[in-house]
């Protein structure tokens, strides 16, 4: 019997994109930034499908977002945009709560 799933690959650091899309930037009623906000988030943040989502007792609501996950395969730094998907091991699917 599966008693729970994994996530797929060991998580060294989750980082984030954040008001990348007008829209939701928009629509969350922040400003518009020139760049996309790069922040991080700490590994425990990442648990297996079906697992519960652990968040503080004093959480009266949580909210979602379905994301792109890119999964980055090898270490690089100052990468040109030509050279990015060099490093990609490949894309999934994140329920960013």
């Amino acid at each position: 019997k599966i008693q729970g799933w994994l996530p797929p690959i060991e998580v060294a650091d989750v980082l984030c994109v954040g008001l990348n899309y007008r829209r939701h930037a928009v629509e969350s009623k922040m400003a518009i930034p020139d760049r996309p906000v790069i922040f991080m988030k700490p590994r425990s943040c990442v648990v297996g499908h079906l697992h519960d989502i652990p968040h503080p007792t004093v959480t009266q609501e949580l909210d979602y977002e379905v994301e792109l996950a890119i999964v980055i395969g090898k270490r690089c730094k100052n990468v040109t945009s030509e050279e990015a998907l060099q490093y990609v091991l490949g894309f999934t699917v994140a329920n960013d709560v």
